[in-house]
């Protein structure tokens, strides 16, 4: 789906690119006024166009002072700049976490993991991340004997009550299933990062 955003915008700047050689013509009929009335106008849409089609849709053209035609032009480019921005980042968001409970999901979970214990270790403090595993006894029998529903409905509660329990700067990821994670990041050195990490576990069990 990212790569048909992509394409769409390169699609609409290579459109631009093809207008702002026909109306480069035009202009060199219409002689030098017409050529700097349109080409100025145009070249900021063939730079905006070009901009969508590399992925920056945050990009505008101020429609201010442009001729109708072009501020027409710059305002649909401004809107389709900013729908193609909303949809990437719900694809990016979708990519990253788990589609029934909102967590981060398992790929994002080893990013945010692998980040956490590269800069724990560039800090001489390797033992600054700890991560907690939670399986949940007794779901598979919820899932046969109540249906999928209620099974689903358990998970949705389970991952709010984790979030609740946890950190704000900790990691709650479903790895799937009745499966879950947390990643503690910044725990106290030595034994009090295992306090730390016992801590969250005792309010994760208590919830």
């Amino acid at each position: 789906m990212a790569a048909a955003i992509r394409a769409a915008a390169q699609r609409t700047s290579a459109a631009i690119a093809a207008l702002g050689n026909f109306a480069a013509l035009l202009a060199a009929a219409g002689g030098v006024a017409t050529a700097r009335a349109v080409s100025r106008p145009l070249g900021m849409l063939v730079r905006h166009a070009a901009a969508l089609g590399r992925g920056d849709f945050a990009a505008r053209t101020p429609p201010e002072g442009l001729p109708d035609e072009f501020a027409l032009l710059a305002g649909t480019l401004n809107r389709a700049g900013e729908a193609l921005g909303v949809l990437e980042a719900r694809l990016s968001h979708q990519a990253h976490h788990d589609p029934l409970t909102g967590l981060a999901n398992r790929a994002r979970f080893r990013e945010r993991a692998r980040a956490a214990v590269a800069a724990a270790v560039a800090a001489g403090h390797p033992d600054r991340v700890a991560v907690l595993v939670i399986d949940l006894d007794g779901f598979k029998a919820v899932n046969d004997r109540l249906g999928h529903a209620a099974g689903d409905a358990l998970l949705v509660t389970v991952a709010s009550r984790l979030l609740s329990a946890t950190r704000g700067s900790d990691v709650v990821s479903r790895f799937g299933g009745d499966e879950f994670a947390v990643l503690l990041d910044a725990v106290r050195a030595g034994p009090d990062g295992d306090a730390d990490a016992g801590l969250v576990a005792e309010r994760i069990v208590r919830v």
